[in-house]
């Protein structure tokens, strides 16, 4: 269990571990270990069911000749309700709330069998009796009702069917049989293990990025998703998320849950000649080579571009992001404006063609407010720079001008004015504090 913040993890074994935790606003040790103690207990109770919203327990009952039974998923359901009602519901991961009402069928029918000593009828034939001997049940899960898979290759599943009969009169229970005689409630490896004849392969999308993201520490990570319906088309699944600790800026004790799930979501775009260009993190899909890069991309401005020569020019921003991604240091929430321009390779070699990233009022060598113009061919891009000259408090601030152009894969400098004007009206207001 712990939380993090922009000095690195907290990381706790036991509630033993709280000694030595000080209250953040007063420095007292006292109270700041009682507050750590009582948070611990807190995550020892979410923590039994966040772990029950990884697997699934379906009731079946009801109607007999396959008619349609009452079918209820009973246990990852259960455990939701009790964080929500019960534990914390400001601070839920609503990304694992069970999506499992309505969706699974199934039916149950009486199994009989002929007796030879049925009997005669009023005429003295002899007749058959049908006896009763036992149940046979279907049951029917979609895709879209399993729990998080850790794996896009969904081949070996852990399933396990208990029935139960009715108590007779007088006793507690009835009846019982299950499958793995090993069983413990509540654990799926000692279910059976059942593997698919033929997996069933997921996408997160076009270009087919591994099951892997990268947490708040820059840490990669093994991430999980929940399946999909089938389909004959192709599909992605476009989000999957990370189990980790909360973490934030300033946070010198403990807060939230632990641990909380993060949402990450995928998103894509379709290139001439069947290629994509993906993200979050930068992801191209070319014919047979499909390459992943270590850049993170804007979903709202990514695009991309074939140049003469086969290669490709990938585009981002320009787009904002905090100067720090815990918004904490000097100016650590200061914004910073971001425009990136990558030169990819028809054989999936990467290069950065340019990279701007003007930290608004970071310092006296960043200016107070930014703008761009991005030529509609993309060979060339001006920043626009607003600073104040000097440390005279009642100098006028003034515009300069920086152009890069392009030149083969890459962007060169290739201008620079000053006492410029900007482009009026803005093109990107939201790097000049206005509306």
């Amino acid at each position: 269990m712990g939380w993090g913040n922009q000095f690195g993890k907290i990381e706790m074994k036991s509630a033993e571990d709280c000694k030595g935790q000080t209250d953040p606003q007063t420095g007292s040790p006292e109270a700041g270990g009682a507050a750590c103690v009582r948070w611990y207990a807190e995550q020892v109770r979410y923590r039994a069911q966040f772990r029950r919203l990884f697997a699934r327990q379906w009731l079946l009952a009801g109607s007999t000749n396959f008619g349609r039974a009452h079918v209820v998923e009973a246990y990852a359901t259960e455990a939701w309700r009790t964080l929500d009602g019960d534990l914390f519901a400001e601070d839920l991961p609503d990304g694992l709330e069970p999506k499992a009402a309505g969706l699974a069928k199934g039916g149950v029918n009486i199994v009989y069998s002929k007796s030879e000593t049925g009997g005669h009828d009023a005429a003295g034939n002899a007749y058959q009796k049908n006896v009763a001997t036992g149940y046979e049940f279907y049951l029917e899960i979609p895709w879209e009702a399993f729990p998080p898979a850790p794996s896009l290759e969904v081949s070996d599943l852990w399933l396990m069917v208990d029935v139960f009969g009715a108590a007779p009169a007088g006793k507690k229970t009835g009846e019982y049989a299950t499958t793995s005689a090993a069983r413990e409630w509540g654990v799926p490896a000692s279910f059976n293990h059942v593997k698919l004849e033929a997996a069933r392969g997921f996408r997160l999308s076009p270009c087919e990025e591994p099951l892997v993201e990268q947490n708040i520490y820059e840490d990669q990570v093994a991430a999980w998703f929940f399946p999909v319906r089938a389909s004959e088309k192709p599909s992605w699944l476009g989000t999957d998320f990370i189990v980790m600790n909360p973490a934030g800026g300033y946070d010198y004790a403990p807060t939230g849950v632990s641990p909380e799930a993060e949402a990450h979501t995928h998103f894509w775009k379709p290139l001439d000649g069947g290629a994509w260009v993906c993200g979050l993190r930068l992801a191209v899909k070319r014919g047979s080579v499909t390459k992943g890069f270590p850049f993170f991309v804007d979903e709202k401005t990514l695009d991309a571009r074939v140049l003469g020569d086969g290669w490709l020019l990938v585009r981002s921003g320009p787009s904002a992001s905090m100067l720090s991604v815990f918004g904490s240091g000097q100016c650590g929430a200061c914004t910073v404006a971001n425009v990136n321009f990558y030169a990819i390779s028809p054989e999936g070699e990467v290069t950065p063609a340019l990279e701007l990233s003007p930290a608004l009022g970071a310092g006296a060598e960043e200016p107070d407010a930014v703008d761009f113009t991005i030529a509609p061919d993309w060979k060339q891009v001006t920043e626009y720079d607003e600073a104040t000259p000097g440390d005279d408090a009642n100098a006028q601030p003034a515009w300069s001008s920086t152009t890069y152009c392009l030149e083969g894969h890459g962007f060169v400098k290739c201008g620079e004015e000053k006492d410029v004007q900007p482009p009026n009206p803005p093109h990107y207001r939201e790097f000049q504090g206005v509306d």
